[in-house]
């Protein structure tokens, strides 16, 4: 599996450096002759980069809308994700550290410049597309303007130049959860102690329900409930309507690490693009690509009037820009769970995308 190191320190957006830096990425497909058929897929807050054995990357594959027998898909792991990049499980090998916690502050932009360094190397020149969602989002969006002349096509699904407040307010919870759980023991947990920390249940509960509509819920898990009237002989310490009906199964747990969560927790929180680039309408008037931003009705974080107003920046700035909104009950991250609520938006994208 490839891990790329980089040729020197990476200096970084909080003035600190990272050392040794490395990133690991997965390739499906091969490239052509010129390089030029590249997807570059910017995974969310909590994936992977194992494209083909998620199933929420219903859309990746031989034949599908991003075409692997086609195109060359790329994804790229954040620096700071528990998924082979530089990370707190990492950088307290590389720097014989005692503590994980001495790993640096880590932006999304640091991890853009990082990945543009590997496709540097790797000789690509021309990106057909870069795509994600949400946290992806956040990735595809600074991709474009680090770099407004690589890239051919972005699509953005659900996600904004600016993190939400609701986001921060969620996230910052959630690292209150880990650091409270006496199993974190100040970031020197072992490995195998990750299953037994109740706090990362919580959290990921946390994370789902911050993401689907009300009235998703409402259609799957109440007939799953016992009624209020039999639940009267409860003590007022039980939990009626357990968490556990809607958290990621335990199986997943070990790719949660709590240092390497809390590291990305904290970049999705610092993100602000007008404060990376103070010059971003000037960086955008060079953007080469059709932008594409897919908002979704029901998604009470980066709602439709946010890629609206994107839209409407980006077209002043002569960007060829495209809006188009969804419909799901899934609401946030929709586009991974819900295919049928993007039939139309894909086929409102693919006859609009530069060859």
């Amino acid at each position: 599996m490839p891990v790329h190191k980089l040729r020197s320190s990476l200096i970084l957006e909080s003035g600190d450096t990272l050392f040794n830096p490395q990133v690991f990425y997965r390739k499906f497909g091969e490239f052509n002759h010129s390089k030029d058929n590249v997807i570059l897929y910017c995974h969310t807050l909590l994936g992977g980069v194992d494209l083909l054995a998620d199933d929420k990357c219903w859309f990746i594959g031989p034949g599908k809308f991003l075409d692997t027998s086609h195109y060359c898909v790329l994804a790229f792991s954040n620096l700071g994700t528990p998924f082979g990049s530089s990370s707190p499980i990492t950088y307290a090998i590389d720097q014989c550290s005692h503590s994980p916690l001495a790993f640096p502050l880590i932006t999304i932009r640091d991890s853009v410049r990082a990945h543009l360094q590997v496709l540097h190397d790797l000789g690509v020149q021309s990106i057909y597309c870069v795509t994600g969602g949400s946290f992806g989002g956040f990735t595809v969006y600074t991709f474009i303007t680090e770099s407004p002349n690589l890239f051919r096509n972005a699509i953005v699904f659900q996600s904004d130049i600016k993190v939400s407040v609701f986001s921060i307010a969620a996230f910052a919870l959630s690292k209150d959860l880990i650091t409270s759980d006496p199993v974190w023991a100040q970031g020197n947990y072992q490995p195998e102690h990750i299953s037994q920390m109740s706090s990362i249940q919580r959290v990921l509960s946390l994370n789902r329900l911050c993401q689907v509509s009300c009235q998703r819920f409402d259609a799957s898990l109440t007939d799953s409930y016992p009624s209020w009237l039999n639940s009267l002989s409860a003590q007022y310490v039980d939990n009626v309507g357990r968490a556990s009906n809607w958290i990621l199964k335990p199986s997943l747990w070990p790719r949660m690490d709590p240092n390497c969560l809390m590291v990305t927790l904290t970049s999705s929180s610092l993100f602000n693009l007008s404060f990376s680039y103070p010059d971003l309408q000037d960086r955008w008037s060079c953007l080469t690509a059709n932008v594409f931003h897919i908002p979704c009705e029901e998604d009470v974080e980066y709602y439709p009037s946010k890629a609206k107003a994107i839209h409407s920046l980006m077209a002043e700035s002569g960007v060829n820009t495209y809006f188009y909104s969804t419909s799901s009950l899934e609401a946030h991250g929709s586009f991974l769970t819900d295919p049928k609520s993007m039939i139309g938006a894909f086929d409102f994208i693919q006859p609009l995308m530069q060859l």
